[in-house]
């Protein structure tokens, strides 16, 4: 098993770094003939291409790894956004407040907001559209084109009146008398069609009476039939996966605001650190759960955690996914919502790159271990990269 190394004090760092990068003001690059970049091509330390409207220099020998990919993981640098002499596939443009005004448009209070594109470059306060879920965002830190649904440190949900983003969304399963549900699960009760929040851990008691255990919300999610509503789509339960540690996974992901499928990844990592908890059993990191966190790092999460999820931390199999829920969206946050690099840097810390050894000199595999979780999150219907 794989025991996610995070060194807090380079996330502290990292996560300074990223505050200061996004102080900087936006650049314009001229882009006049250099060439777009190309997946087949083996770029070398120093070689510039276009992509997605911006220019990139390579900061070592990459093939197939595009410029926008895990911009912390330093194989590309970005020298700006083309400034229309010759972009190579587009400028930046229509990722300001610029483009079509959103929905309705002409009412009091409505706002202007192009429909957001991965790899186009946001300025602060631009305000976007997400197409997969209806809602707006408004950029809070310059970016080159982050998930808004991921990268919520760039960005903020944001109401435009001019059309609105369809309200709150949740992840929703179908209730089902006898299965086990967490604090913070939203269902969907099949016999009136109304939605209830998990309000305290139980055994699958009817929300429509026991309700010290639950209580009514909203959700403009789809909900039902057993997926994940809102956050930009649905997700199936891994046949492979316990049903109450699914339930876990899809309330992690909804108390998080992360995407439906985020709990797909949530059960790939599951199924590589500890088999689902069938591999703990003898084991010398069986201490360290079914998310494989060490003590130190739930530790130096405790407050984090008990600030999310409402409690302290107390190492149950809902609590254990949820840590490790917690910290997985921090290291994709560092990544610019890549899930790729995000697990990487799960396994191999903050400031992981390829390349990077631990203390003793040995090499850490993450890219291995990233590829393993990946392969399997997709096999099941994840979506992101």
């Amino acid at each position: 098993m794989n025991a996610p190394r995070i060194l807090l004090s380079g996330l502290t760092a990292a996560l300074a770094l990223v505050s200061a990068l996004s102080s900087l003001p936006a650049r314009a690059a001229n882009c006049s003939g250099v060439g777009a970049w190309s997946a087949t091509t083996t770029y070398n330390t120093g070689s510039k291409v276009t992509y997605a409207g911006g220019l990139y220099q390579a900061q070592t020998s990459t093939t197939n790894v595009p410029p926008n990919y895990c911009g912390s993981c330093g194989w590309w640098q970005s020298l700006g956004a083309c400034d229309g002499t010759n972009s190579g596939g587009g400028t930046s443009g229509g990722g300001t407040t610029g483009g079509g005004t959103s929905g309705g448009g002409t009412t009091t209070g409505s706002c202007n907001s192009s429909t957001w594109a991965a790899g186009v470059t946001y300025a602060t306060g631009a305000i976007v559209k997400y197409s997969a879920n209806g809602n707006y965002y408004q950029c809070t830190h310059d970016n080159p084109g982050y998930d808004p649904t991921i990268s919520t440190w760039f960005w903020s949900p944001y109401t435009c009146n001019g059309g609105g983003g369809g309200g709150a969304t949740c992840n929703a399963l179908t209730w089902a008398a006898g299965t086990t549900y967490a604090t913070g699960i939203v269902v969907k009760y099949p016999a009136n069609g109304n939605y209830y929040q998990c309000t305290h851990d139980n055994p699958g008691y009817d929300p429509t009476i026991s309700t010290w255990f639950w209580s009514p919300t909203t959700c403009s999610g789809t909900g039902g039939g057993g997926n994940t509503g809102g956050g930009g789509g649905s997700a199936l339960k891994p046949g492979a996966c316990p049903q109450d540690q699914w339930n876990y996974m899809v309330s992690a992901a909804a108390t998080l605001g992360m995407p439906a499928d985020f709990a797909i990844l949530l059960a790939s990592v599951d199924q590589h650190e500890s088999s689902f908890g069938a591999g703990l059993a003898g084991s010398p990191s069986a201490g360290d759960g079914l998310m494989q966190v060490q003590p130190a790092t739930r530790g130096a999460y405790a407050g984090s955690f008990s600030a999310t999820f409402g409690h302290v931390y107390n190492n149950s199999a809902s609590d254990q996914i949820a840590m490790g829920a917690l910290i997985y969206k921090d290291m994709i946050n560092l990544c610019g919502g890549q899930y790729r690099c995000g697990c990487m840097k799960y396994n191999g810390g903050p400031n992981y790159v390829p390349g990077s050894v631990d203390a003793y000199g040995r090499p850490i595999y993450a890219e291995t271990y990233a590829a393993n979780v990946m392969a399997t999150y997709q096999s099941w219907g994840g979506t992101h990269q």
